[in-house]
């Protein structure tokens, strides 16, 4: 199914205090309009880069990573934190399989 602009589905983090250090993201089927899709990680309900800064999906299958634009205040997760990524649509919002890494580094 072709990217829409929402909210994954929630998930928890389970470990002991960690701070996000790089996001990695790919998208198998890039979006054929001007602009591809852009990601952004929400923790405990904070959004971590708005979404005109979000992490722009390049070409199909190539990875992209940043940990720059990020809110360092908000890089954090406490367990029991809620670990989403939100997703915002290129131009024609048809780019497929998108993947998506967290990397964390226990504190």
């Amino acid at each position: 199914t072709a990217l829409k602009d929402r909210t994954s589905i929630p998930r928890y983090w389970d470990g002991p205090n960690a701070t996000l250090c790089q996001l990695i993201a790919s998208q198998g089927v890039a979006d054929t309009g001007a602009t591809q899709p852009k990601i952004a990680p929400i923790i405990a309900g904070t959004q971590l880069i708005a979404d005109g800064s979000a992490l722009s999906l390049s070409s199909a299958d190539t990875r992209v990573s940043t940990a720059v634009q990020m809110t360092a205040a908000s890089m954090e997760a406490k367990t029991g934190d809620r670990i989403e990524l939100r997703a915002v649509a290129g131009t024609n919002g048809n780019a497929r399989d998108l993947a998506c890494t967290l990397k964390f580094v226990v504190d």
